[in-house]
């Protein structure tokens, strides 16, 4: 299940997003931001499968508060 997966040394921006145009699977982990629409509108664009992952978590004065998420684009079906 973990064969041919890389992560590459350096962040993925809209300088050199093209990278990924080779992939067949993308998998996202990352903050919100400029650069993570960059790289979803570019796997969409591209027709390239993804699923993106996160958690939050929020400590209040007796406990904390977790919220996991997962979003998964499958090629054809971006809508």
């Amino acid at each position: 299940m973990r064969r041919r997966i890389l992560s590459p040394p350096y962040y993925l921006d809209e300088d050199n997003v093209e990278e990924l145009e080779s992939l067949d699977f993308v998998f996202i982990e990352m903050d919100s931001g400029n650069c993570k629409r960059v790289i979803v509108d570019f796997l969409r664009t591209h027709s390239i499968s993804f699923i993106d992952t996160g958690i939050g978590i929020v400590r209040t004065e007796v406990s904390l508060i977790g919220t996991t998420r997962s979003t998964l684009s499958i090629r054809g079906n971006t809508q």
